[in-house]
């Protein structure tokens, strides 16, 4: 037992944790008041500075006592859960890729400490503030209610459900940006990898689909429509901005805290791996950067092919000469030859500014 709590105490060294919050503490101490500004000011606006709508709200209530209810099924709260992510990122930012400027880092890494136990430092840090500003958030806007004339329509488990999902979605999000600062060498590219990681499971989706219906008209009924459903929860971005309470919450959670599990471990091994001399470069790993090239040119090239796919639409959808096979392999071979060469310049150069 004294050992287990040794480790802990030792992850959470008071230099670090102090060196770690005086960096990031403007953004961290914003968040719960973004939490108020984005749920709570609004659910008092809602429910007790707004005598018209209080007033709509009343006669709404009484048609339906049965299912009257003052929540919006969850979607009053992606205002807010969308601000802490955003703040989130800059945390990570902040702490990771901002961090690689002058010799910031290596001051860090010449403490006496592990690169695992700095890292999980931050980690720590930004998840302790996500959850201590959830909860803030919530306690505030159960205060508002209960203080309102609709207090006989709180219900709790909303907002249990909702604290929830919350802290994992936003920690799930916390720690793959965080990871993103541990594979890339600056905070532009950092917050660019964070970006484009987010949208890239549905970004898959439209462009695997694209390609398939040009080559594959007949792909669709190949695939479960339940994965074709289910896809597009795999986005960051989905789990962040999707603010209905579904069948799928439950597909949310699992989805989220497998995310926290594989991006922790990959971040906690990067970290520990990266050579500071690489500071500056869009990829800190000179022997990954073949497959980063080569994957990015073939998403590029698929992009650029759905969107000449689509644009050239109009003027080839009534016929039937392989006008939209053309149009595609055109935009497609244009668009990988761009990628390739632009991503082979920028690999290959350090950038102060990033």
């Amino acid at each position: 037992m004294s050992t287990v709590w040794e480790r802990v105490t030792n992850m959470l060294s008071k230099a670090l944790w102090k060196k770690d919050y005086k960096q990031a503490k403007l953004l961290l101490w914003l968040m719960p008041a973004a939490g108020f500004l984005f749920l709570v000011f609004n659910r008092m606006n809602e429910l007790i500075l707004s005598p018209a709508n209080m007033k709509w709200k009343l006669q709404f209530i009484n048609k339906g006592s049965d299912t009257a209810t003052i929540y919006s099924f969850g979607s009053e709260f992606t205002y807010y859960r969308i601000a802490l992510a955003v703040l989130a990122l800059g945390v990570a930012v902040l702490l990771i890729g901002m961090e690689r400027r002058g010799l910031h880092q290596d001051f860090t890494f010449s403490l006496p400490f592990k690169r695992t136990q700095i890292y999980l430092n931050k980690w720590l840090l930004g998840v302790l503030f996500i959850l201590g500003s959830v909860l803030f958030t919530n306690a505030l806007d159960v205060s508002v209610i209960l203080l309102s004339p609709y207090h006989d329509y709180f219900t709790l488990s909303v907002h249990v459900r909702e604290v929830f999902r919350s802290t994992l979605i936003l920690t799930a999000w916390y720690t793959l940006v965080l990871f993103a600062g541990t594979f890339t060498g600056g905070a532009l590219t950092q917050i660019l990898l964070s970006l484009v990681v987010s949208v890239l499971p549905m970004g898959l989706k439209s462009m695997l689909g694209s390609f398939l219906s040009v080559y594959w008209p007949g792909y669709r009924e190949l695939l479960n429509p339940v994965i074709r459903y289910y896809w597009h929860y795999l986005s960051p971005q989905v789990l962040v901005t999707n603010g209905s309470y579904s069948p799928t919450s439950l597909y949310l959670f699992v989805i989220s805290a497998v995310y926290i599990l594989i991006f922790l471990g990959a971040g906690l091994y990067a970290y520990s791996k990266n050579k500071p001399e690489n500071n500056g470069k869009a990829i800190l790993f000179p022997g990954l950067e073949p497959y980063f090239l080569w994957s990015a040119v073939v998403c590029g090239a698929c992009f650029t092919g759905m969107v000449g796919k689509n644009f050239t639409a109009p003027y080839y959808q009534y016929q039937q000469n392989g006008a939209s096979l053309y149009a595609y392999g055109l935009a497609f071979l244009l668009g990988g030859a761009i990628v390739y060469f632009v991503l082979r310049f920028l690999l290959k150069r350090r950038f102060k500014f990033i």
